[in-house]
């Protein structure tokens, strides 16, 4: 996406959480399907606002609403011509465990390695934990001090340049 397009979505996004939050304002149907089109985009393509406007349609909703990210293949993607399968395999397959939790999971993977940097996020973007993370016996538990709300926590390998994100809910 060029900068004009990711620039509307942040402005999509501002728009619908001002209206979800101020109470002297109205969350629209025309806000809902704004904000459910943003959902449905491509976050590696049209920026990580695609994750913090997931996370306000579960918190508006009250759901855990799990989006695709098959991004298909346009020509400003860096998954162009790509298929599902082919852009699995350039993602660390990890598995993140129990979801919800209270601060305490298990992040699994298919191979031990202590090769990984893990970022914590809250849904403003905003870094909340960050560290060096180590696999052994192909999982490792974690305990962090996090407020009941969604985070998004993102595992990038190193050595392969590779990184996942995964969704973590926290409701203590």
């Amino acid at each position: 996406a060029n900068q004009d397009d990711l620039d509307a979505n942040h402005h999509v996004y501002d728009a619908c959480l001002l209206h979800f939050k101020d109470t002297t304002l109205t969350f629209t149907t025309a806000d809902s399907i704004a904000l459910t089109n943003l959902c449905e985009k491509c976050p590696y393509t049209e920026g990580f606002v695609v994750f913090r406007a997931r996370a306000l349609y579960n918190e508006i909703y009250h759901v855990i609403e799990n989006f695709t990210d098959i991004c298909g293949s346009n020509n400003n993607s860096r998954f162009a011509n790509k298929t599902a399968d082919e852009i699995a395999e350039e993602q660390l397959k990890v598995e993140l465990y129990p979801n919800p939790n209270n601060g305490l999971f298990t992040i699994e993977m298919a191979e031990e390695t202590d090769d990984l940097q893990i970022k914590v996020l809250d849904v403003a973007g905003k870094e909340i934990f960050n560290g060096n993370l180590k696999i052994s016996n192909y999982s490792n538990t974690m305990q962090l001090d996090l407020k009941n709300g969604i985070y998004f926590v993102e595992i990038q390998s190193n050595s392969k340049k590779v990184k996942t994100i995964k969704k973590l809910v926290i409701n203590n």
